[in-house]
């Protein structure tokens, strides 16, 4: 009998891989070609020799799980997410939100992350299908009298964008932009006094004094913002993939897209 999809992963293949891909793997529960393993592989590798796996405590990719499991399993230690009120998952593609009560809990609390730092951290976003209902927030979390917020949102009825890392709620909506958030967008933060928007192909350096006072002690959620423990601002988007780490360059992050988009044509992911 021909060994399965999943016994080939497991067995003849797994000695010329990284040990990340091959702990990933061994973790997984659906089924992936040799190609798409080799893709994941890459992806891992190329970020590597960025420098840029180094800098991240989680990266999430549903447009490559199989089932939901595997998309709420991260690739660099395959730590596992949670489903809050059954957001609906499309295989390939992501995540999707029913801007009323559900969204993903990552479990991941920036305070304790390695990299995450009060002056350097970045959160990532790929938004697969854009839908704008408002004054929402992509991620988010704020708690200790907003003192540390960090978000990834809109703002008002003009569908600007804005970005917080570390920072208090008190602070002006960083860098407003009059476009829509679709693919890859985020916020960074590279030093104490300002904050960097990051939308799909560019990287908008601060241009007010935003200082941070304080890193999150409690969860990131995406999907929706946690408000010292409550899910707040949901949104209806399809969210295909999500990532924390240390501060982003605009080097890095035209190398992350970069990586990125090798590693989407390679898994027919679009």
């Amino acid at each position: 009998m021909l060994p399965t999809a999943r016994s080939i992963l497991h067995y003849p293949i797994t000695a010329s891989y990284r040990a990340d891909t091959n702990a990933w793997i061994t973790a997984a529960t659906g089924s992936y070609s040799t190609a798409q393993i080799q893709a994941l592989d890459a992806l891992l590798g190329g970020l590597t020799t960025d420098s840029l796996l180094s800098k991240m405590d989680r990266i999430w990719h549903s447009g490559f799980g199989d089932n939901s499991d595997d998309s709420l399993r991260d690739f660099v230690g395959r730590h596992v997410a949670t489903l809050v009120n059954d957001p609906s998952f499309a295989r390939r593609q992501g995540f999707t939100g029913n801007g009323t009560n559900s969204y993903v809990n990552t479990n991941y609390i920036p305070s304790s992350g390695a990299n995450w730092g009060l002056d350097s951290a970045t959160g990532l976003v790929f938004v697969r299908n854009h839908v704008y209902i408002g004054a929402r927030r992509v991620f988010g979390v704020n708690n200790a009298s907003n003192a540390n917020q960090t978000t990834l949102g809109y703002e008002g009825a003009t569908q600007n964008y804005f970005a917080r890392a570390n920072n208090s709620a008190s602070s002006s909506s960083t860098n407003p932009q009059a476009s829509l958030l679709a693919g890859w967008g985020g916020v960074t933060r590279t030093d104490s006094t300002k904050v960097n928007l990051l939308r799909t192909s560019s990287y908008v350096v601060g241009s007010v004094t935003t200082t941070s006072t304080g890193v999150a002690t409690i969860a990131m959620f995406v999907g929706a913002a946690n408000n010292n423990g409550t899910a707040e601002r949901w949104v209806s988007s399809q969210i295909s993939s999500i990532a924390f780490g240390s501060g982003f360059t605009p080097t890095d992050y035209t190398n992350w897209q970069a990586r990125f988009a090798t590693f989407h044509t390679a898994i027919g992911f679009s």
